[in-house]
């Protein structure tokens, strides 16, 4: 579901719709180069005054593997949290951006730091809690499979 419909309207969004954003800016500042990979927005800059910066957007491939391995779970808590979080990204990043934007280089090693925790958390995330519910499953089996042989 995700490569085949939501991550084409990301890319789509991103390169019709977020990316013309940037070009005023670029023609402002000659040094930035902002483009696009995927679905991620790429800002570098010429004279390396940064380090090169990659954005993903909120409800990306992270949190829907995380959302679809607790889909049908007890872990109705975690998934407000993470539905939460994402929409906080949703101010969050723009603003992070914008302060890089405006020349305060030292945001981009935060930004960078950012993108790396959050793919590791929700990947983490998702591996954990896919193994715990096959443990569980295995474990009902287990016992219902033992119940009926007492029968």
């Amino acid at each position: 579901m995700y490569f085949g419909l939501i991550r084409p309207v990301q890319k789509q969004l991103t390169s019709e719709l977020v990316l013309p954003m940037f070009d005023e800016v670029v023609n402002l500042n000659e040094d930035l180069m902002v483009g696009s990979q995927q679905d991620d927005i790429t800002i570098e800059s010429k004279q390396d005054k940064f380090l090169d910066v990659r954005i993903s957007f909120p409800f990306g491939a992270y949190y829907f593997l995380v959302l679809f391995t607790l889909f049908g779970t007890k872990w109705n808590g975690l998934m407000r949290w993470m539905h939460a979080y994402n929409m906080f990204l949703f101010i969050v990043s723009p603003l992070l951006v914008w302060i890089l934007l405006n020349e305060f280089h030292w945001v981009a090693p935060i930004i960078n730091a950012h993108e790396i925790a959050y793919k590791a958390l929700f990947l983490s995330l998702g591996m954990i809690i896919s193994v715990r519910e096959v443990q569980m499953i295995k474990v009902g089996t287990s016992i219902f499979s033992s119940s009926r042989r007492g029968l």
